[in-house]
């Protein structure tokens, strides 16, 4: 690598570094992505175990009923966080800042993509362990594998609410438009993210839920490459 590139490669990870840094500070500040997402998340297990009078069931049934509950409340939840920040983003006039700097475009999907991944895997930290309470699954969890499972699947959905949520944002639309364009796409990580998490409730492992691991892994790399290969696209229109 020349020391031109090398520099070049050197100013966008600094610049990328910069936006990401800031980004978070005001998170930490404010909250105004992370706790609509919290309480979102919390009314979806609450309502779902009134509705479905949890202590009537037996464990079978709640260890059945609980991936598809858990999946539905991480990606509402992420919806709702990734477009309420590129909401604040384009109100604060911070995307026509962004669209001018020199940051390359696929680095500002990078880093607006891993913040929304680390939204998701926050709501996580503290959904998983009521889901687990909620629904008294029980406690002996291949809890690396699951940890996997989530990862994956929260990646991908946090690529395809990156790049929908950019486009909704630009034509001045929120949370509706998001849902609306996000979970018929996303449809194949929360079925592949229920059936995976399903068998580990079960008692299996990764490789027991097969294929549906390889599922999440290859959604989640076809999402970030279209996220790189469309997000400038998105921005421009």
């Amino acid at each position: 690598m020349s020391a031109g590139a090398a520099h070049g490669a050197g100013g966008v990870a600094r610049a990328a570094s910069a936006l990401f840094a800031a980004d978070l500070r005001r998170e930490l500040r404010t909250g105004e992505a992370l706790v609509p997402m919290l309480m979102f998340a919390m009314i979806v297990l609450v309502v779902a175990g009134v509705t479905f009078n949890l202590p009537e069931m037996g464990p079978d049934d709640r260890r059945r009923l609980a991936p598809g509950i858990l999946w539905t409340a991480i990606a509402f939840a992420m919806l709702v966080g990734q477009a309420r920040a590129l909401l604040v983003d384009r109100d604060e006039e911070r995307w026509q800042g962004l669209l001018l700097s020199p940051l390359d475009r696929t680095a500002l999907f990078a880093v607006k993509w891993l913040e929304g991944l680390l939204l998701g895997l926050a709501v996580e930290l503290l959904l998983v362990p009521l889901t687990v309470v909620f629904f008294d699954l029980p406690p002996g969890l291949h809890w690396g594998q699951l940890a996997l499972a989530l990862l994956l699947g929260t990646g991908g959905l946090a690529a395809l609410g990156t790049l929908l949520g950019s486009l909704t944002t630009s034509l001045g639309r929120g949370e509706a438009m998001l849902s609306i364009l996000v979970l018929p796409v996303a449809s194949p990580i929360l079925i592949a993210g229920s059936m995976t998490t399903a068998k580990l409730l079960a008692g299996g492992t990764l490789a027991d839920a097969s294929p549906w691991p390889a599922v999440l892994l290859a959604t989640l790399g076809l999402n970030l490459a279209l996220g790189a290969l469309l997000f400038e696209s998105v921005l421009v229109e």
